[in-house]
């Protein structure tokens, strides 16, 4: 192992850089600095204990601690962390370069493409959306639904949700529309009219796009077809 001198960090300041680059940055720090969420970090630093809200932004509540009570700034800490920071002269600051050093010591490696993504265990979470959502907690934002910590069992794949797929329902519908109509019983032309409209509009990654078009109920003949998976959380489109 070399000696702990070879990854030795250099120090270097602004002025290394050109005109340009450095005008660049340090608007970029200041702009930064005047966030409001930089001006609190540096208040509580300064105030000596985060607000409750900060607090309990990354730590479970644990009885007795300060920071409970703590719901507000200390009175002029936040004047005098913006006294401060307006005092800072961005050219006197000085950063490491052991990134650098790092990459000329070791040497550049290409890393190899993710393309394409073979399934195996390895990287399940790649291309089960199941998987994706439930144990690795990836391909998920804020309009997607999650997993309930009380769902263990995954839904088969022959099994669609119509939670994950509107359109099934529209399906089905057609379907138990088209025996009642054969028994007889009264059918809604209006939802079943509103009903192919949807169903018109479905795209290639739906799981009832092979099926028979619309303007023929789909379905198999004999008997009422019911939905056989209502709950949330399985997308069938791969991610």
């Amino acid at each position: 192992m070399a000696g702990e001198d070879a990854f030795a960090s250099p120090q270097g300041n602004l002025d290394d850089l050109d005109e340009e680059h450095r005008n660049s940055f340090i608007k970029a720090l200041l702009r930064i600095l005047h966030t409001e969420v930089a001006e609190l970090t540096y208040s509580e630093i300064l105030d000596g204990i985060p607000t409750s809200a900060s607090y309990f932004d990354f730590y479970y509540q644990q009885e007795g601690h300060p920071a409970i009570s703590h719901t507000e700034l200390c009175p002029d800490v936040l004047d005098r962390t913006r006294q401060l920071r307006d005092q800072i002269n961005p050219r006197t600051l000085h950063f490491s370069s052991s990134c650098k050093e790092i990459e000329a010591e070791l040497g550049y490696v290409t890393p190899n493409p993710p393309l394409p993504i073979l399934a195996s265990a390895d990287n399940r979470w790649r291309w089960d959306a199941w998987e994706a959502f439930s144990r690795f907690h990836t391909f998920r934002d804020r309009y997607e639904q999650r997993i309930k910590p009380t769902t263990t069992t995954k839904p088969r794949k022959d099994c669609p949700s119509v939670t994950d797929w509107p359109e099934i329902a529209d399906q089905l519908f057609l379907i138990n529309a088209m025996y009642d109509r054969q028994a007889g019983k009264p059918v809604n032309e209006n939802e079943v009219m509103a009903a192919k409209e949807r169903l018109c509009q479905i795209t290639p990654s739906s799981p009832v796009w092979n099926d028979d078009r619309p303007q023929q109920e789909p379905g198999p003949v004999g008997g009422r077809k019911e939905a056989c998976g209502t709950g949330g959380g399985n997308s069938q489109e791969e991610a």
